[in-house]
């Protein structure tokens, strides 16, 4: 005969000796017996060879219910086994590994307390447990890590500890704390008022977050953690914040800079208060212009004074484009008072507007090249007879042909000439053309289209028409393209 036939032979005239024996044995054991016989193979960790014992039960109610027991445990073991072949890949968010997990726990305890769970599936279920905490270690979510390893270790043992993660998480939890000390010092400059102070808190915050990730990197080298960590993804999130924070003092820094040169743009535009506007005499108007060049110079004096105290973060070309911005104001107020002082026929020409020069040289902020306008002339009265008359300048580049428009808040009618119209008087016999381009205007604007060209002298007179309401107010802008914006 072939020997391994005979070997087959012999294991199964053994295999039948044994199911004999067993047979004989199950016969001889009453109901308690077998229910004890059953329990003690099963905590032994022969599980499936505690299903016989419970099956051979006389008592169907007892038998069905050991026998049930064995039916829940069998499909404890399938969920394992799904629960491990979930791809940790597609499981970051832990929801999926968690739902499982959770469900394996509840298994687990529904087994009576009679009923050990065998080392095999402890050491299984540790696996995913571990799994898990490392998933939610990785996801920030280490709030519920606590509660996960209590009910892990209560239920599987303590010898299934997890000393290393634990370590890891206590870590990452003092790495928060030390990050949210750091984060409430940057809300706290944020919140400041004081700008040198703030500024002061900017470069010790930064100073702050610096510290941190050098100390973060000098831990993670002493203690390497998994690429997804937090401990080993946090030095470059504190960089990040390390650069806000940079950023946010050169930002605010940049906007003070420019702050200036804002401050000074709009103490040149300012306009008179009250009815002084319109009403004032050229000695006045050379006192007013004055206090502007005045705070001009104190407005420059402060920016010089900051770019000192500044010196590694203040642009110098910004610098200079404020200093050479109060020049070239400085040089418009002078071109004014020029103007009020040699004309001898400023009474004839109407009231002033305010300020009395205006152009691109000091653009209205926010716009975009190609799309400016100046800050405004302003003018305001009260209609005495059936027209009024105002004058102003404007300082347009030549060859630049900018457009001019003249917006009145009601529907009244303008006119507008190059030359003076001494109160109108010149304007029919001497045959003045009024400038308004009326296939261009808009509502209440009333534009003078390639003003460049049309005033030569940079001086324009504008005369107001009479409609129900004898009060009126409005203003004069330079447009780069007044054409382009209404299009």
């Amino acid at each position: 005969m072939n020997r391994s036939l005979s070997r087959i032979s012999v294991v199964l005239v053994l295999a039948a000796v044994l199911a004999s024996c067993l047979s004989i044995e199950l016969g001889l054991l009453n109901d308690e017996e077998l229910i004890a016989k059953g329990v003690s193979i099963f905590n032994e960790g022969k599980t499936s060879t505690a299903r016989p014992y419970w099956a051979a039960i006389r008592d169907a109610e007892v038998k069905d219910k050991y026998v049930g027991y064995y039916d829940d445990y069998l499909d404890f073991e399938e969920a394992i086994e799904a629960a491990e072949a979930l791809p940790l890949a597609n499981n970051r968010d832990g929801t999926k590994l968690t739902q499982s997990y959770n469900a394996l726990v509840k298994k687990a305890k529904a087994l009576p307390a009679e009923l050990k769970l065998p080392e095999s599936a402890k050491k299984r279920m540790a696996t995913l447990a571990r799994n898990l905490i490392r998933n939610k270690i990785d996801s920030n979510q280490i709030s519920s890590i606590p509660e996960l390893t209590k009910t892990s270790s209560a239920l599987l043992g303590e010898s299934f500890v997890y000393a290393d993660l634990q370590k890891e998480v206590d870590a990452i939890n003092l790495m928060l704390s030390q990050e949210r000390a750091v984060d409430a010092q940057m809300t706290r400059t944020r919140e400041n008022e004081d700008f040198n102070a703030q500024i002061a808190g900017y470069e010790a915050t930064t100073a702050a977050y610096r510290r941190f990730e050098n100390t973060l990197i000098e831990q993670n080298k002493k203690e390497p953690y998994v690429a997804t960590s937090p401990m080993t993804l946090a030095p470059a999130r504190i960089r990040r914040k390390t650069q806000d924070s940079r950023l946010e003092m050169e930002r605010m820094l940049r906007e003070r800079t420019y702050s200036f040169k804002e401050r000074i743009g709009e103490e040149f535009a300012r306009v008179p208060e009250g009815s002084k506007l319109g009403n004032m005499s050229p000695a006045e108007i050379l006192a007013f212009n004055e206090t502007i060049r005045e705070n001009i110079n104190k407005a420059n004096r402060e920016m010089i004074e900051f770019g000192a105290r500044y010196p590694g973060v203040i642009d110098k070309d910004m610098l200079k484009d404020v200093e050479a911005q109060r020049v070239a104001l400085d040089a418009r107020i002078n071109q004014v008072a020029a103007e009020v002082r040699y004309a001898k026929d400023l009474a004839s020409r109407g009231k002033p507007v305010a300020p009395l020069l205006i152009g691109l040289f000091n653009p209205l902020p926010g716009g975009k090249p190609g799309e400016q306008k100046s800050r405004p002339a302003a003018f305001r009265g009260n209609l005495s007879g059936n027209t009024e008359y105002w004058w102003g300048m404007s300082a347009i580049d030549r060859g630049t042909f900018n457009d001019m428009v003249i917006t009145v808040r009601d529907g009244r009618a303008v006119r507008v000439y190059a030359q003076n119209t001494l109160s109108g008087s010149l304007i029919g016999p001497s045959q003045l053309k009024d400038l308004v381009n009326r296939s261009y205007k808009v509502g209440n604007s009333w534009p003078i289209i390639n003003a460049g060209a049309q005033l030569p002298d940079g001086r324009y007179f504008f005369e107001l028409g009479k409609t129900g309401s004898p009060s009126y107010s409005g203003d004069v802008v330079i447009y780069n393209s007044f054409i382009n914006r209404v299009r």
